[in-house]
């Protein structure tokens, strides 16, 4: 199922508004990312006024749910975990900039999602993560230029006020 409006989200989230939104309520927006019509979901990052906390929150969550399948494993584990770290820093270097774009904040939601993802799979797919975190942080480094070329005279499709 893909969600086509807003409202259809909000109703599965069982909220009333954007504003306010909890963490737990975020990271369930930002794992059904994928089932959620691009359009849509890019008017509704743009409607977050609080996403670089919330955002920062949900790295922090994810840290902490790497660390205690870090516990239960063994070294191949730790060189994963010293990936994340570098990952998430990187991630926590975006957030860090000035007026993220809804396109941007997008972003940053489906690689979050994707590393979540990776990070709650079986220990024996730990090099398949390390795989994942790599290809990603290449993808930062893409919208990171891309987010440069846009502002240095690249032509965007979003502008102030648009909506799905």
């Amino acid at each position: 199922m893909t969600y086509q409006d807003e409202e259809s989200i909000k109703s599965a989230l069982q909220i009333d508004s954007w504003r306010n939104l909890s963490k737990e309520k975020f990271l369930a927006f930002a794992g059904n990312l994928d089932k959620i019509d691009k359009d849509v979901a890019l008017a509704i990052v743009g409607e977050f006024t609080n996403f670089k906390a919330l955002a920062s929150d949900a790295l922090h969550e994810v840290t902490q749910q790497f660390e205690a399948v870090l516990r239960s494993h063994d070294e191949g584990s730790k060189d994963a975990y010293k990936g994340w770290k570098r990952y998430q820093k990187q991630l926590q270097r975006e957030l860090d900039r000035p007026d993220l774009t809804s396109e941007e904040r997008y972003q940053f939601l489906m690689e979050f999602r994707a590393a979540s993802e990776a990070i709650s799979k079986d220990g024996d797919k730990r090099n398949a993560f390390l795989l994942k975190i790599a290809g990603v942080a290449a993808t930062v480094v893409v919208t990171i230029v891309a987010a440069a070329v846009a502002v240095l005279g690249g032509k965007s499709q979003l502008g102030p006020g648009t909506r799905s």
